[in-house]
């Protein structure tokens, strides 16, 4: 009865890991999309995530969340999602060429063709293959080098290549603004009425993108790390596995056949034992079904190896690296401690932005808020702003009907009913 229980709890504790590892898992993704985001944060840049090809200057979102939840959301994730666009402002290409134009320039002019260049730092990350820690990062270069690689945790580093620029200047941003609300006060005004005075309506303006057309990524390796067995009070690891043998299939196989014969013997001697019967004996219960799962494991990093084997050879032999959807990875430099590996856009990606922040009244007018850095990290003058406006509306209700009372006198039903 004793065993029984012991194996009930076992069980219940083990699935209680499985949700636990399933939580940890997406903390873990949540905090690699966060730290990427925050790298973007510190150059100055709003971040997009993941990156996208679709956002240009004069692009309007509505913000549907409240200052708070925007605020939470900017803190817990680092970002804050571009979900709703409204409305996009036709900006003519004669705009951005005299805005880039220069009398005195030596080279050709800025344009729609040509931006100017920008830069940002490099970003630094972590990855643990097993836990999925890394996988956030929105670039298909560090999967794949995880996977060609074969080991289980690295040490990663990103260079963003081909960084540009395209927008205007805030003045000439709100100039378009103001010549796009005449023609669309009538949807403000009805929009800005439904969510009312508790939650205004927030306008954003992206004045600025900033774009890459690629990355260089480059990953340290760690050795790989294998799957603890518990046997008894002993525990046995299939690791240390030296780095030059990852795609080793005899390599694997000799190490996991070694921890096969010693849970083998471990299972010969508790069957060996007179005190306690078979199937009573928790421990030899647990021994087999370890050693069903490290067959398991045994068989899917051979299948594991050979797959990636074969992809190697024929993404090496056909493009001179790996090639996906989207994209082009090339591996440039390949060693026993890491790889780097060159991934390409087939157009360029939107990385951040800048952007200004309208207020929409009921009236269909927009109240500029700054810009929304400046509405994250400073709230408390926003509120301060809102509460003003606030007040205003409602003393201007206030006003309203003391000039033209309502009474049941005014009612030109109650007058024809009279």
């Amino acid at each position: 009865m004793l065993a029984k229980c012991f194996i009930f709890c076992s069980l219940i504790l083990f699935g209680l890991s499985g949700c636990g590892q399933k939580v940890s898992t997406q903390k873990s993704l949540e905090k690699v999309a966060k730290s990427w985001s925050m790298t973007v944060r510190a150059s100055q840049v709003m971040p997009v995530y993941p990156l996208e090809e679709d956002i240009r200057p004069g692009d309007i979102y509505l913000v549907e969340q409240s200052l708070d939840s925007e605020i939470k959301t900017w803190n817990e994730k680092g970002f804050l999602p571009l979900s709703n666009l409204y409305d996009r402002i036709q900006i003519p290409k004669k705009v951005f060429d005299d805005f880039y134009s220069n009398p005195y320039r030596k080279t050709d002019p800025v344009s729609l063709s040509r931006l100017p260049k920008a830069a940002f730092p490099s970003y630094t990350f972590e990855i643990d293959k097993r836990g999925s820690l890394g996988l956030a990062i929105p670039l298909s270069s560090v999967p794949v080098a995880i996977s060609a690689s074969g080991v289980q945790r690295a040490v990663g580093s990103v260079v963003f290549t081909g960084a540009e620029t395209l927008g205007l200047s805030n003045s000439k941003m709100e100039k378009q603004i103001e010549n796009w609300k005449v023609l669309h006060k009538k949807q403000l005004k009805t929009k800005a009425q439904l969510r009312g005075d508790e939650k205004p309506l927030i306008l954003r303006l992206i004045t600025r993108i900033f774009t890459i057309k690629g990355a260089t990524v480059s990953l340290s390796f760690e050795k790989m790390g294998g799957t603890n067995i518990q046997s008894g009070s002993k525990i046995k690891n299939v690791s240390s596995i030296p780095i030059d043998s990852l795609n080793n299939k005899e390599t694997l196989s000799k190490k996991y056949e070694e921890l096969i014969s010693e849970l083998n013997k471990d299972i010969a001697l508790e069957k060996q034992k007179n005190d306690i019967k078979i199937e009573d004996n928790t421990s030899l219960t647990l021994l087999e079904e370890q050693l069903e799962r490290i067959k398991k494991s045994k068989k899917r990093a051979e299948l594991g190896i050979q797959k990636r084997n074969i992809e190697r050879t024929v993404m090496e032999d056909k493009y001179g690296g790996y090639l996906l959807p989207g994209g082009s990875i090339k591996v440039v430099g390949r060693s026993q401690r890491g790889v780097s590996m060159k991934e390409t856009f087939e157009k360029p990606l939107v990385l951040g932005y800048h952007s200004l922040e309208y207020l929409v009244t009921k009236q269909g007018s927009l109240i500029p808020l700054g810009s929304i850095q400046d509405l994250i990290e400073n709230p408390k003058e926003y509120r301060k702003l809102l509460k003003k406006f606030q007040d205003k509306v409602k003393n201007a209700e206030v006003e309203t009907l003391k000039r033209n009372p309502k009474s049941p006198n005014d009612n030109p039903f109650n007058n024809q009913s009279k």
